[in-house]
C-alpha cells in the first residue's frame, strides 16, 4: 500500500493570540505581518523566523519562493523549534509544493534574452536561488527531531519514511515505535500506520484483528486508506468475520470523498455483482472517476473492460486509449498489450514500429513475453532493423527467465550459427533446459542431437525416448521423426506405428505428415499402394504449402497416376513449386511452357526458368537452355554461352551435352572452305 509521505503544512500549535502580526494575517493583511515577522526573525526570534518561512513557501504577502522558505525554516528549527523542524523536513521530502513557479519562469525568460544580465539578477534577487532539490536524507532528519520534540505529524511521516526506507533504510520495528508514539496522541496515520505493520507482519507477528482495530479507530476519523483497507478485509472475511454491508459502507463513502482505490473496488463488485446490484454501467462509471484520476489499476481494469465488451459492446479503440494511458504510466503489462495491438491492429493503426517500442518498454521492465516478441521481430527485422546479435541478447533474458519458447529460439541459432558462433553443445544445453521444462519442441530438438551425436552424446533410444515423449504430448514434429525411425526398421509393427503416428499427425495439420503419407501409398511402403490415396495426401500438403508435394501432384498430373492427365493442373502446381525455388519444377516448367502444354507456348517465359533451374545446378536445364542459344530459339544465338552450359551439363554427368560439346569442338577444327566465282567461269 503506497501512502504520500507528506502532509498539509499549518500554523504552529503554540499559538499566541497576542501576536499582533498574527492577527494582521488572519484578517489578509499579509504585508503587514509579514514586515512585522520579518523584524523579529532578523533578531533571531524562532516563532517568527518559522511564520517568515510559511509565507515564501505560501506566496502570502510575497513572492512564492521555496529556497527562501527553506533559509528561514531552518532557522528555527536550528534553534529546535519543532512546528519549523517538522516543515522544512517536509521541505527537504518533496521539492515541488516548495518550488517558485514564478522566479523560475521569470528567470528562464530573461535567460533567453540576455543570460549574462540574468545571472547578474538573479544573485541580487535570489541569492538563495531560484528552485531547490528534494534531499531525503536531510528531510529524514529534520523530520527526526520533529519528532523526538512529540510533534505527532512528524512520528507519523517519520514512521512511513523507515516503513518505506525514504531518506534512510527500512526499519520496520523503528517505524513501528513511532507509529506508536503518534498514535499515543491520537495521531491518525499512527494508527494507519499501525494498522499496516500488523496486517502484513513487518517486524511482528502478523495480527489480522489487530490491524483491524487500528484501521478502525483510523477509519473513525476519515482516513480513506483505512477506510479502504478495513473495507477489503471485512469483503473478503480477511482474519475478522466476513461483513460486506460495513464494507460497501466504508467504500461507497471513501469513494465519495475522491478515493480512487475505493471507487475502482466498487468498480470490480458492481462487475461482479458481488454485494451490489451488478451494473456495468456502474461499474464503467466507477474506473473512468479512478482513471481520469491516473489510477493506475482502474487504468487497466478500463481496458479490460473495453477489451472484452463486458455487458457492453467490446470498444478497441477506448480499450487501446486507456491501456497507452497506463503504458505512459510505465506500466510493464500495459505496455505489452498496447505493442500487440499495434502489432495486430486492433484499436489502433498496425504500425509495427510502435508495436516494437511499446515491447520494448515492456522488455526492459522484465516483461518476458515482451523479452521474447522483441526477439523475434529482431530477427524478422519487422518494424526494426534485423539485429540477430540483439534478438538473441533478448532471447537469452526470456530463456534465463524460464520461457521455454526463448531457451528453444535461442537454441536454435546457436545450432545454425544465426547471428553467433555454431555452438551445438550450446544449443543441446538449452534444448536440454526446455526438455525437462516439458517442451515437446525442445525435445524434438534434443532428439535430433542425440540421433546425430553433434553437442550431444550419440544415443539413439535416449532419442528415441524423447520423440515418444514429445509425440505422446500431441506434438506432431515429433510424431513424424519418430514414424521416420520406426519406417527405416525391419519389423512389421513398428512400420505399422509409423503409419499411424504419420496418420495422427496429419490430421493434426502437419504437412511433413500428408507428404510422406503420399509418398508411403504411392511407393506400397508398409500398406497396399494406391495412387488415388497418394494423391489425395499430396493434395492436401501442397494446398498447405508443401513445396515437395506441389512437384510431385504436377508429376502426377503430368503422368495420369492416381489422377486425371491435366496438364494445366501440372503447370499450376509446377508453377508454385518453382516459385519457391524447386530446381527441377522450374525445369518441368520450362519444358511444358516451350511445348505449350497446359499454358500457351511461351518461350522467354521458358527460358527464365530454365536459367533458374541451370543455376541450381540442373543438368537437363543447362543442356535445355544451352540448345536455344546455340539454335537461337526464343534468343538471339549466343555460341559461347551455348559452350559454357554445354560444359557445365557435361560436368554434371550430361552425356548428350558432352557430345554436344565434342560436335561444336568437332566444327570449330574444320578447315574454312571459301568458294569465289569469276565472271565467265562456268
Amino acid at each position: 500500500m503506497a501512502l504520500p509521505l507528506s502532509f498539509m503544512p499549518r500554523f504552529l500549535s503554540r499559538r499566541v493570540d497576542a501576536d499582533p502580526h498574527r492577527a494582521a494575517y488572519d484578517r489578509g493583511n499579509y504585508a503587514v505581518a509579514f514586515a512585522g515577522w520579518m523584524t523579529e526573525a532578523r533578531t533571531g526570534n524562532p516563532e517568527a523566523c518559522f511564520r517568515v518561512g510559511q509565507m515564501y513557501a505560501r506566496g502570502h504577502g510575497v513572492m512564492r519562493h521555496g529556497p527562501d522558505a527553506l533559509v528561514w525554516y531552518g532557522k528555527a528549527a536550528a534553534a529546535g523549534y519543532a512546528d519549523a523542524q517538522y516543515e522544512l523536513g517536509l521541505a527537504l521530502l518533496n521539492a515541488a509544493p516548495q518550488s517558485t513557479e514564478v522566479a523560475l519562469a521569470w528567470y528562464t525568460a530573461s535567460s533567453e534574452l540576455h543570460a549574462t544580465a540574468a545571472s547578474q539578477n538573479r544573485s541580487v534577487l535570489f541569492p538563495t536561488g531560484v528552485v531547490h532539490d528534494a534531499d531525503p536524507r536531510e528531510a529524514f532528519r529534520w523530520m527526526e527531531a520533529a519528532a523526538k520534540n512529540g510533534k505527532a505529524d512528524a512520528q507519523a511521516n517519520l514512521g512511513f519514511m523507515l516503513f518505506q526506507g525514504v531518506g534512510c533504510s527500512v526499519d520496520h520495528a523503528a517505524a513501528r515505535e513511532w507509529f506508536e508514539a503518534a498514535a499515543a496522541q491520537g495521531h491518525v496515520r499512527g494508527e494507519l500506520g499501525l494498522g499496516m505493520i500488523h496486517h502484513r507482519g513487518h517486524g511482528v507477528p502478523i495480527d489480522r484483528a489487530m490491524a483491524a482495530d487500528y484501521y478502525r479507530k483510523a477509519a473513525a476519523k476519515e482516513d480513506q486508506t483505512a477506510m479502504v483497507a478495513l473495507g477489503i478485509m471485512l469483503l473478503q472475511g480477511e482474519g475478522i468475520p466476513q461483513d460486506k454491508l460495513e464494507a460497501i459502507d466504508l467504500l461507497i463513502r471513501s469513494a465519495e470523498m475522491g478515493d480512487v482505490r475505493a471507487a475502482h473496488q466498487l468498480g470490480l463488485l458492481h462487475l461482479s455483482g458481488d454485494g451490489v446490484v451488478q451494473s456495468s454501467t456502474k461499474a464503467e462509471s466507477l474506473f473512468r472517476q479512478a482513471g481520469k484520476k491516473g489510477y493506475l489499476p482502474a487504468m487497466l481494469s478500463l481496458g479490460e473492460f473495453y477489451s472484452r465488451g463486458d455487458g457492453v459492446e467490446p470498444n478497441l479503440q477506448e480499450a487501446a486509449h486507456w491501456y497507452r494511458r497506463a503504458a505512459e504510466a510505465g506500466d510493464a503489462q500495459a505496455q505489452f498489450t498496447l505493442g500487440r495491438l499495434h502489432a495486430r491492429g486492433e484499436g489502433v493503426p498496425q504500425v509495427m514500429p510502435e508495436a516494437v517500442k511499446w515491447f520494448t518498454r515492456a522488455a526492459e521492465q522484465g516483461h518476458v513475453t515482451a523479452q521474447f516478441n522483441v526477439a523475434t521481430f529482431l530477427v524478422r527485422g519487422e518494424g526494426t532493423e534485423q539485429n540477430l546479435g540483439e534478438a538473441i541478447a533478448w532471447y537469452a533474458k526470456a530463456a534465463d527467465q524460464g520461457m521455454t519458447q526463448a531457451q528453444v529460439q535461442l537454441g536454435k541459432m546457436y545450432l545454425h550459427g544465426e547471428g553467433v558462433d555454431r555452438n551445438p553443445a550450446k544449443a543441446s544445453s538449452l534444448f536440454g533446459k526446455a526438455a525437462v521444462a516439458g517442451d515437446a519442441e525442445a525435445k524434438t530438438a534434443l532428439a535430433m542431437l542425440h540421433i546425430s551425436g553433434e553437442g550431444a552424446s550419440l544415443d539413439p533410444e535416449r532419442s528415441k525416448a524423447l520423440l515418444r515423449e514429445a509425440a505422446d504430448a500431441g506434438h506432431a514434429p515429433a510424431m513424424v521423426q519418430l514414424g521416420r525411425i520406426n519406417m527405416a526398421s525391419d519389423g512389421s509393427e513398428e512400420r505399422k506405428e509409423a503409419i499411424a503416428l504419420f496418420t495422427s499427425a496429419a490430421e493434426a495439420g502437419d504437412i511433413d505428415a500428408k507428404f510422406v503419407l503420399g509418398q508411403i501409398r504411392l511407393n506400397g511402403h508398409g500398406v497396399d499402394k494406391n495412387e488415388q490415396k497418394a494423391a489425395l495426401w499430396f493434395q492436401q500438403a501442397a494446398e498447405a504449402g508443401h513445396v515437395s508435394a506441389q512437384f510431385q501432384l504436377a508429376v502426377m498430373y503430368c503422368t495420369s497416376q492416381g489422377v486425371a492427365e491435366d496438364f494445366a493442373a501440372a503447370v499450376l502446381w509446377y508453377e508454385q513449386a518453382a516459385r519457391r525455388g524447386h530446381k527441377f519444377a522450374q525445369f518441368n516448367l520450362a519444358i511444358m511452357l516451350l511445348k505449350g502444354q497446359g499454358a500457351p507456348r511461351n518461350e522467354a517465359e521458358a527460358i527464365g526458368w530454365l536459367q533458374r533451374s541451370s543455376q541450381h545446378g540442373v543438368a537437363e536445364a543447362q543442356l535445355c537452355l544451352a540448345d536455344l542459344y546455340r539454335n537461337g530459339e526464343g534468343t538471339p544465338v549466343d555460341m559461347a554461352e551455348a559452350r559454357r552450359l554445354y560444359g557445365l551439363a557435361a560436368a554434371n554427368g550430361n552425356a548428350a551435352a558432352a557430345q554436344r560439346l565434342a560436335q561444336l569442338d568437332a566444327m570449330a577444327e574444320r578447315p574454312v572452305i571459301v568458294a569465289s566465282a569469276r565472271r565467265g567461269d562456268s
